[in-house]
């Protein structure tokens, strides 16, 4: 389980985990890997997340994703949408960071 970002509702994100969980047992999923112990988890193969709210939202909003199974199209396409948005808005803005490292190259 991956923990949720801080501004996540609590309730939400548990009942959403659970969700999960009860499909997963519905499906009789197997467990595909071991849970991680101490630090042999590092040594083990692991599906890659998303690496930005891009990937994960895309993830999210493919045909068939267990969010759609989980949560229901409604939910995951208005979710999604608002994801979308959000990017949009990321990637037009400009850091700090950037104004400090590339404002010599202008």
């Amino acid at each position: 389980i991956r923990v949720p970002g801080a501004d996540a509702n609590p309730y939400l994100a548990v009942a959403a985990i659970l969700a999960c969980g009860l499909e997963g047992v519905r499906r009789r999923l197997p467990l595909r890997l071991a849970p991680a112990a101490g630090d042999d988890g590092a040594a083990v193969p692991r599906r890659r997340l998303a690496r930005d709210l891009r990937e994960a939202y895309e993830e999210m909003a493919a045909e068939g994703s267990f969010a759609r199974t989980v949560l229901g199209d409604a939910f995951v396409e208005h979710f999604v949408g608002t994801r979308r948005h959000e990017w949009g808005l990321w990637s037009r803005a400009v850091t700090t960071w950037e104004l400090s490292r590339y404002i010599e190259v202008v």
